[in-house]
């Protein structure tokens, strides 16, 4: 649009010059239409090779300019309008194009085809300047916008990284707080439920003592009653804290770890499922992994575990070849498919360019 602008404001000042050199005969204003359709050509090629890259397009503006330039050497009045082609012509970056219109004007202006050098002169160092002007600004915004671009770029690796460290940070919260909730269970176990054990025997053995004495029996009885009531309770209170404690992405990842047959690649994003889905998820993940090492030549497997808003999904996945050894009746696969169908879910085996276990569990609603 600049480009349109500049040459329009280029024509107008050569026809203000026109007019008060020559006057406006009808010699000028057939210069200036001829002028008018040169530099629409000239400009559509020039912005075509820009824009799709083809040397073509390039070629044909600057003929165009070349062939004006020359034709100013037979008739004057178009070298009157010539900064218009000098405008266009500057634009390129090959000197050979740039410059092309030099030698026909100089040419023409030489042979005193025009009298009044002097304007040419003047509107052409006007339209230089004006190009110049143009080519800086495209240069400025062109900076402009890759300076946005690195700028947008920054911010979005910024928050990708807010975004992990936070997930870090999310996880190993978590994780601590498991550590400790395990070593609260490991502690109630090991230390109050020995106790309350040893003193549940110690009931029980002042009960075979005493048993001619019914009124201190039943307050024995008593007495073994609570304790045994309060070891029940810290026993569910430990598996309570067990299951909370327990993480299906980290013992997942634990099982990763210690596979050491060939790599496992995890993917976890399976939430936090009941404590039933995540033992019945691990039982399965465990057999598949000890059947790859057992019976299959792979060099990388993967597992991957994702929430859908429905369904629990479990894909297990190796690169080797067909399990010939285990049979599609053999046991590790029927005790997969046998949790899998405790909860209604689909046990899905694919032998193709590798061995696939596809498995899905519905939610509690679902199901």
């Amino acid at each position: 649009m600049q480009r349109l602008l500049d040459q329009a404001a280029i024509l107008l000042l050569c026809l203000v010059g026109a007019y008060f050199t020559t006057g406006l005969g009808t010699e000028i204003v057939a210069a200036m239409l001829t002028a008018v359709c040169a530099a629409m050509l000239a400009t559509y090629f020039s912005i075509d090779g820009r824009k799709t890259g083809g040397r073509e397009s390039v070629w044909i503006s600057s003929w165009i300019c070349l062939a004006y330039a020359a034709a100013g050497i037979f008739r004057a009045e178009l070298l009157l309008f010539l900064p218009a082609m000098i405008y266009i012509c500057l634009d390129e970056e090959r000197p050979a194009f740039k410059w092309c219109w030099a030698v026909p004007a100089a040419a023409g202006l030489a042979s005193g085809a025009a009298d009044d050098i002097w304007i040419v002169l003047l509107l052409g160092s006007l339209a230089a300047l004006m190009q110049y002007r143009r080519a800086s600004f495209d240069s400025m915004r062109g900076e402009y916008r890759n300076m946005q671009d690195a700028a947008r770029e920054r911010s979005m690796r910024l928050e990708q990284k807010t975004r992990e460290l936070r997930e870090k940070q999310d996880y190993e919260v978590r994780l601590a707080m498991l550590s400790e909730r395990n070593r609260i269970a490991r502690e109630i176990h090991d230390n109050v439920g020995h106790l309350l054990t040893r003193c549940i025997l110690q009931v029980k053995a002042m009960e075979v003592v005493h048993q001619g004495e019914p009124e201190i029996g039943e307050q024995l009885e008593a007495v073994r009653d609570t304790l045994t009531d309060a070891m029940n309770n810290v026993r569910n209170s430990v598996h309570d804290l067990h299951d909370d404690a327990a993480d299906l992405g980290m013992e997942l990842r634990s099982l990763a770890r210690e596979f050491t047959f060939c790599p496992v690649k995890l993917s976890y994003d399976g939430g936090s499922p009941p404590r039933e889905v995540r033992l019945c998820i691990l039982g399965i993940v465990k057999e598949a992994l000890s059947n790859i090492a057992r019976h299959s030549d792979a060099d990388r497997a993967a597992v991957t575990v994702v929430e859908h808003p429905a369904f629990y999904q479990l894909v297990i996945e190796d690169n080797g070849s067909v399990w010939e050894t285990e049979s599609p009746e053999g046991i590790g696969l029927e005790n997969m498919r046998e949790r899998v169908s405790v909860f209604h879910g689909v046990f899905r085996i694919i032998r193709d360019s590798g061995f696939r276990i596809f498995v899905t569990i519905p939610k509690e609603g679902k199901r």
